[in-house]
């Protein structure tokens, strides 16, 4: 005759599911702000004082520049960041979990050079095969998650032996309110962690950069925020 469930078990078991009903919560919101804003996310999510963060990850490809390279874009929004690497690469390969947000970046980025996939899907979840991408980039994402090393882990799954993993992101800050009007899970992101992050996720040669660049994002009250960013990038060994 089995056994009941120990007490210990039982709370192990519904601390579980209450942590799932958190992340299921999270996720769920998280689309539907993203859903509902991705009209005008080509301003909000593409408002850069110089712009050169987008180029300064772009230029992190340049050991594996070839026609036949594939990339990943993961949480790509709009394709402000795609824009960029469709110049560059063979195969672009562009994931977010809002449908409205895929259809403005369909639309943005018709007259790519790269053949340009579109695929629904979380970054915790990626929709794509085992080492399936010579680079996989997170541009201004990270700081959505509520694990942000679960996402780093699939972006590691997906990129070849060799292969780049880029994070862009904001420099910690505190501007509270972006966590309710931008869905921001986290203010910001240290990039030491971050570079120790991508470390315990396998990668080497992992360095960090701060950038020149600032996210430029009007807080309520119509105050102007400048948020400086950092860029932190590792390599898949082989």
């Amino acid at each position: 005759e089995a056994l009941a469930p120990s007490l210990e078990d039982v709370e192990a078991r519904d601390a579980d599911q209450a942590r799932l009903a958190v992340v299921l919560a999270e996720r769920s919101d998280s689309r539907a702000f993203f859903d509902r804003i991705a009209g005008d996310w080509d301003v909000i999510g593409s408002d850069f004082k110089l712009g050169t963060g987008r180029l300064a990850a772009v230029s992190a490809l340049v050991d594996l520049v070839q026609p036949s390279l594939v990339v990943a874009d993961v949480g790509c929004g709009t394709g402000y960041l795609a824009a960029g690497l469709g110049r560059r690469v063979g195969r672009l390969l562009c994931v977010d979990n809002s449908p409205a947000m895929l259809d403005h970046a369909r639309a943005n980025l018709q007259d790519a050079r790269a053949e340009v996939e579109f695929r629904l899907g979380t970054i915790e979840s990626l929709p794509i095969a085992d080492q399936e991408v010579d680079a996989a980039f997170a541009h201004m994402v990270l700081h959505h998650l509520p694990d942000t090393r679960a996402g780093l882990l699939e972006m590691v799954r997906i990129v070849r032996p060799g292969g780049l993993v880029c994070c862009v992101d904001m420099l910690p800050h505190n501007e509270a309110w972006m966590r309710d009007e931008m869905a921001d899970t986290r203010l910001g992101l240290d990039p030491s962690v971050l570079e120790d992050d991508l470390r315990a996720s396998g990668l080497v040669d992992v360095e960090r950069e701060i950038l020149t660049d600032h996210y430029l994002v009007d807080a309520p009250g119509g105050r102007r925020v400048e948020l400086p960013l950092h860029l932190v990038r590792g390599r898949k060994p082989v």
